[in-house]
Order: structure tokens, then sequence, then C-alpha cells
């Protein structure tokens, strides 16, 4: 009992360990200034997904902050800061819109989100080649994040435009920890 409840301690340990370090690794990776935050809680209401944080305006973080985990994976944007925590509104939320670049063809587009996890790939040339398995990364001033993965892609009859969807890459229920973009 004593030896497994010691073992399942350290692998608890050095999972939290790796994840700090890959958080860390990510800072250096990225070169922006960013803020570490614990997730309180996670919740759902009118068919919105968020994550209450620990952290809010006394640690420079505002409302239209973007929101990472520590893979790097685009989380949201904060909706709401009071001074300690902040509320992290789900990039895939309906009504929210990103600029995005697909790859690897380097197509830039919108990213609409349509709730559940979903997102709509919006004005896309005619022309341009997307497939199921492209990346959706949105850039940010300094950098560019993975948001999601297209998942389909079909072209009206006519051929003039595709309808594309996305899937979010991040799992925000499971983030114990995000990061916050610094606005500069």
């Amino acid at each position: 009992g004593k030896l497994s409840a010691a073992l399942a301690s350290i692998e608890e340990l050095t999972a939290e360990n790796n994840r700090l370090r890959s958080a860390l690794g990510f800072k250096d990776t990225y070169k922006v200034s960013m803020q570490g935050a614990s997730v309180v809680y996670y919740g759902s209401e009118l068919g919105k997904e968020y994550l209450l944080i620990d952290r809010g305006v006394d640690a420079n973080i505002q409302k239209g902050s973007v929101v990472v985990d520590a893979n790097g994976l685009l989380v949201g944007t904060v909706v709401d800061a009071q001074n300690s925590f902040a509320k992290v509104g789900i990039a895939a939320n309906i009504q929210e819109v990103f600029d995005v670049e697909l790859l690897p063809s380097g197509v830039k587009a919108f990213a609409k989100g349509l709730g559940n996890r979903a997102f709509s790939i919006e004005l896309l040339p005619q022309n341009a080649t997307v497939r199921s398995g492209d990346y959706v990364m949105m850039k940010t001033a300094q950098s560019s994040f993975l948001l999601g993965e297209v998942v389909r892609v079909e072209t009206s009859g006519t051929g003039t435009f595709k309808e594309v969807r996305a899937v979010l890459a991040s799992h925000p229920d499971m983030e114990r920890e995000v990061f916050i973009i610094l606005n500069k």
C-alpha cells in the first residue's frame, strides 16, 4: 500500500515536472512574454465553454489576451479580468473569430467558432488547396499558435466555394495550467 502510494506520488511529481519543463521550454520557443496561471474551474454556460484562472489584472492580464496551453495550443481569449482571477472564453465558442493561416499551404482565412469545439473556415480563396489534416494556425503580432485541424472539406455543386470545418486542437476541460500572452 505505502509503496504504491509513494510510486503514484512520484509519477504525479514527474508528470508535474515534465509539464512545467515543457512550459518553460515553450516560453523560450515562442519569445513572447507570458504569465502562467492555474485553471481553477472549467464550465459551460449557454453553450459557451470557459475556464476560470487564478491570475487577473494584478498580473497584467487583460481582456482580449490570448491564452495557450503548455504545448502552445490555443485555448481561447480572456473575456473578463478581475483583480485576482480571469475568465477565459474557449476559442471555438460561437461568435469567436480569428485570423488564421492554413498549413502547409499558407492560405490565409478566418476561423469562426461554431461551438462544440468546432470552427468554420471562412473567406477561403476559390483556388485554395485545403485538405483534411491541414493545421489551422492563429497568428498574433509576435507568434502563431495551433488553433485546430481541418476535419472536413466539401466543395459546393458549382465548385465556387468550399465548406471547411476544423476542430479545436486543445482540450480545455483537461487543462490544469495555461499561459496568457501579455499584451505589450
